[in-house]
């Protein structure tokens, strides 16, 4: 997914209650870590990997998809910046994507509606995380915690984004686990079942919940 291509790209087990907190808060746990923001970031590159040499910049991804007790499918289709998501839940079906910059999206009754800045502040993270070792990106390695598995902790902040606490895994140093302000919510997402395809690793099943009961979904 391409969440998950560029931080990487969810597994959760139980919702997970955070409304104690506030949602910008960092995760608790967290303790000194000896490894350096810059060699994370190295060690994560060459375990997500490359697609080879002449594979196709057009992708499509089909997804087996669960919201709430709903099933259905999800299918993203990806060609450099340009992409559309269809996603069909029960008797539903609602679609997003971006053709040369703009972006739409169209509702479960067929309205479709031209979108501005929507993304914006998710696009501001991708872009500083992309630029993690550049003076004032708003990206800082802060530690690293033992639950709810061993992972180092990054905080992006950048100007204008979000507050997301990004973990990568102590062994693999894959993406493991996301955990963002989205409005008045801290969304999580997990990722597992990581698998390799065309010299890319990437997950498989992903999760993701605010704490909410029924605001989940899971895509595999």
């Amino acid at each position: 997914m391409r969440y998950a291509v560029l931080l990487a790209g969810l597994l959760a087990g139980a919702p997970v209650a955070l409304f104690a907190q506030s949602n910008t808060d960092q995760p608790p746990g967290i303790v000194p870590a000896s490894i350096t923001l810059s060699a994370l970031l190295k060690s994560h590159a060459a375990a997500v990997g490359k697609l080879k040499p002449g594979t196709a910049k057009t992708r499509t991804e089909s997804w087996t998809y669960k919201e709430g007790e709903l099933t259905g499918t999800r299918t993203s289709i990806a060609s450099g910046e340009d992409y559309r998501d269809d996603v069909t839940v029960g008797p539903f079906h609602s679609a997003e994507g971006q053709v040369r910059g703009q972006e739409w999206a169209q509702n479960a009754n067929g309205l479709t509606h031209l979108l501005s800045g929507v993304h914006q502040r998710d696009e501001n993270n991708r872009r500083a995380l992309s630029h993690a070792l550049q003076k004032d990106s708003g990206v800082q390695l802060l530690g690293m915690v033992s639950t709810p598995t061993p992972a180092y902790v990054v905080k992006v902040s950048p100007p204008d984004g979000r507050t997301e606490y990004v973990f990568y895994d102590k062994s693999t140093f894959l993406i493991t686990r996301v955990e963002r302000a989205v409005e008045q919510v801290r969304e999580v997402l997990t990722y597992d079942d990581f698998r390799a395809t065309d010299g890319l690793t990437e997950a498989w099943h992903i999760h993701t919940s605010d704490g909410r009961p029924g605001a989940r979904s899971s895509t595999t």
